[in-house]
């Protein structure tokens, strides 16, 4: 199983429904965070650990939006990588917002997330082949 499978299942059954989590990578991190029914978990992998933490979980709240405008019971029946064609120009034009002009996006939503009831469904973008992430001993803030 690769590190990111195991990564994904690690986190389904360590995170609660709603809870997030930054794990090191290599000289970046991982960002994981839990659907509010505890189904699905969303990812987003980091270059540099120094990387501002909300903007990651920002750009993860903007790719929930995107999987909540597609047909839910499809969302929830798929197999592995079978949204990517529907999802993969946004992804691109995400991770392009958040690489290129992490200063001129907005802060985090009030209270460290979405509007109640918008955290629904997940995508993963895939990390670079490394060691296996390890827990922050920081608290995991930038």
């Amino acid at each position: 199983m690769g590190i990111f499978k195991k990564l994904l299942a690690a986190a389904k059954k360590r995170l609660a429904p709603n809870e997030k989590l930054r794990l090191s990578w290599n000289e970046g991190s991982v960002c994981c965070l839990m659907d509010r029914e505890g189904v699905l978990v969303y990812c987003v992998v980091t270059s540099l650990v120094t990387y501002p933490e909300r903007l990651a979980y920002q750009l993860l709240y903007d790719l929930v939006v995107a999987v909540n405008a597609l047909d839910q019971s499809e969302v929830l029946q798929c197999g592995e990588n079978a949204l990517t064609g529907k999802l993969m120009q946004r992804m691109k034009e995400l991770v392009k917002q958040y690489e290129d002009r992490p200063q001129q996006l907005p802060d985090a939503p009030a209270g460290d997330g979405p509007p109640a009831g918008q955290l629904q469904r997940r995508q993963r973008l895939r990390p670079r082949r490394g060691r296996a992430p390890q827990r922050q001993t920081d608290g995991g803030s930038s």
